[in-house]
């Protein structure tokens, strides 16, 4: 929970990652709202017989929204602070361990025989550590790597290093011995890594900022860590990443700025901030129309080979890159902000549960302002309507957003972003089902988008059109736009300017859109072929609401069509879904199963998207 952090992990931010881990897919995640999320966990977790464990808690609210309401999960929360304002929980007061339970702890690492035979200065060395397992642990591995020392000879060294250390906030003094005893046998590359890596923002690393951090080839950098392992001052991480303890953290910086000094830590931590930021805006533009795979680089420290690649580098750094983010926008990096927002817009889609997406363009709308640009600031107030709707559900603060960018669009003379604000408020009130009005918008989106020969942004809005002229009750214009935009996509003059990702799901929002058409106006044939073109589609991308109507929806069509066997399989597609599909969804499927045994087709509902 990252108690002692700056920004300590939110509840909110605790629920997404949790679900994320238990299987619930970001779209999913993407399209409920803070408190859906909760009550989604709760009835997760109601269903779990598991432990749950909250570390290092900062506050009574990080954690009071994760506490069980009901079912067999047990959730154990670990803080430096009391967390009184917690009710019905049992507390669990840990001291420093007893003088047994160090011994023990010392005796696993170092070997029995080793403790067993000089009880006296096992004492000594518990007693300097604090009876704190941390410092324990680091001492006790600095023992076991060195046979020939005794334990007399440790704990003397342990009580001479006391003497010119630092005070460690969050400890006995004479915990500080016990992590200087092993710095104090580093070399001295790995003692400087040690001391740098303080700099880093997140809880956990990879090599390559470490290395970026201390100047050094990676294969170096990679061999300093592993000393650094070795010597009980690291930890290890998924995936090959490593963790410093953050009393270790403390006690890395306290000597950063003691030996290192100020202007080389600046300097250090702006290295690390440019290539971050630097690789985060190559890693997103690999899902913009304009770019693509970025230009080869034998020098390169992180593989971008691919879009999946830079995807895995922006989730899994994503709490460094946004740190240095920040720092940029507190250095008056204005450029840079807005290089990095535009880097991650498209790829943003593809993260929407982040969290993180409406301070980033908050951020670069800022920085757009102060640039004095008004095109610049009216793209970011663009993505920023998006973040407010997509991402945090306020639609009154993204319809402002997207009407603050309309106006800056038209005194810039911008004819792409003009269109796209256009486009942002017909989503936003077809959201808020106002379909004249998002009808309006679209419309105009559509006519500047070919005005400025923007084939991506025309495809969007033509998508979000065929919902609206469906509601206006124009299913002839609506199957007429869906065909416009199949004709679009096939045209070999934009082989190479729509992406992959934005072709796919072009294909799967248009077809999607259209197939309520065709079911309204009981076109089944056509209603099968829009449904079995995107059959899976949903289900892979964790829709599982639009995945369960595909199947039922199809599974209705084909009944009409006579095809009993294959109704029945798709009937059968969305009761496997299980908690998965809504209620209703279910409750349909089982309607149609039963109705195709008595030989009859389901009684049909209402088509609603």
């Amino acid at each position: 929970m990252r108690g002692l952090d700056e920004r300590p992990l939110s509840a909110e931010q605790a629920v997404a990652g949790l679900l994320g881990s238990w299987g619930v897919e970001d779209a999913e995640l993407a399209r409920l709202t803070a408190d859906e999320r909760l009550a989604r966990f709760h009835h997760v977790a109601a269903g779990l017989r598991a432990v749950l464990v909250l570390d290092n808690a900062g506050s009574e609210a990080q954690v009071r929204p994760l506490l069980p309401r009901a079912g067999r999960l047990l959730v154990v929360v670990t803080s430096r602070r009391a967390l009184a304002g917690l009710e019905g929980v049992r507390r669990v007061t840990l001291g420093a361990l007893s003088r047994r339970e160090s011994a023990a702890l010392l005796r696993a690492v170092v070997g029995a025989g080793r403790v067993d035979a000089e009880p006296g200065a096992v004492d000594v060395v518990t007693e300097l550590c604090g009876h704190l397992p941390l410092a324990l642990r680091v001492a006790a591995n600095w023992a076991a790597t060195r046979t020939d020392w005794s334990l007399e000879r440790l704990a003397g060294r342990l009580a001479d290093e006391d003497r010119r250390l630092d005070a460690l906030s969050a400890g006995d003094l004479k915990v500080n011995s016990a992590f200087a005893l092993s710095c104090s046998r580093l070399a001295p590359e790995a003692a400087r890594m040690f001391r740098l890596l303080s700099l880093l923002p997140a809880g956990d690393f990879s090599p390559a900022p470490a290395a970026v951090l201390a100047g050094v080839p990676l294969p170096d950098t990679e061999d300093l860590l592993e000393e650094l392992l070795e010597a009980g001052l690291l930890m290890t991480s998924r995936q090959g990443r490593y963790r410093l303890h953050d009393l270790l953290r403390l006690y890395a910086a306290a000597r950063r700025r003691s030996e290192d000094g100020q202007e080389r830590s600046l300097a250090a931590r702006s290295r690390l901030r440019h290539w971050l930021l630097d690789t985060a805006v190559l890693a997103g533009r690999w899902y913009e129309p304009d770019y693509g795979m970025p230009p080869a680089d034998p020098g390169r420290l992180v593989a971008l080979e691919d879009r999946e690649q830079a995807a895995r580098w922006i989730r899994a750094e994503g709490d460094s890159w946004l740190a240095a983010y920040r720092e940029a926008a507190a250095h008056g990096e204005h450029a840079r902000v807005v290089e990095v927002a535009e880097a991650m817009h498209w790829f943003s889609d593809h993260w929407v549960s982040w969290g993180h997406w409406v301070e980033v363009y908050e951020r670069a709308a800022t920085a757009g302002a102060a640039l004095g640009d008004a095109a610049l600031e009216a793209t970011h107030r663009n993505y920023l309507a998006w973040a407010y709707w997509a991402c945090a559900r306020r639609h009154e603060e993204a319809v402002e957003a997207a009407t603050s960018a309309l106006r800056l669009a038209r005194a810039a003379g911008d004819v792409r972003q003009h269109a796209w604000a256009h486009a942002y408020l017909g989503w936003l009130w077809d959201a808020a089902d106002d379909l004249s009005l998002a009808a309006d918008h679209y419309l105009r989106a559509a006519e500047l988008f070919s005005a400025a020969d923007d084939v991506n942004g025309y495809l969007q809005v033509s998508c979000g059109m065929i919902r609206v002229l469906r509601g206006a009750g124009r299913a002839g214009a609506a199957v007429e736009t869906c065909a416009g935009i199949m004709d679009t996509l096939a045209d070999p003059r934009h082989r190479d300017r729509i992406p992959p990702n934005v072709r796919e799901f072009t294909v799967l929002t248009a077809l999607y859109a259209v197939s309520f058409v065709h079911l309204d106006e009981e076109r089944w044939k056509e209603a099968v072929e829009a449904l079995r073109a995107i059959r899976g589609q949903f289900d892979s991308r964790g829709w599982h609401k639009q995945a369960g109507k595909v199947h039922l929806h199809l599974a209705h069509a084909l009944a009409r069509l006579g095809e009993r066997e294959e109704a029945a399989a798709e009937y059968r597609a969305v009761l496997a879904m299980e908690g998965d599909a809504p209620a209703d969804v279910r409750d349909e499927a089982f309607a149609g199963l039963a109705a195709l045994a008595a030989g009859r087709p389901a009684p049909l509902t209402r088509f609603t998207q």
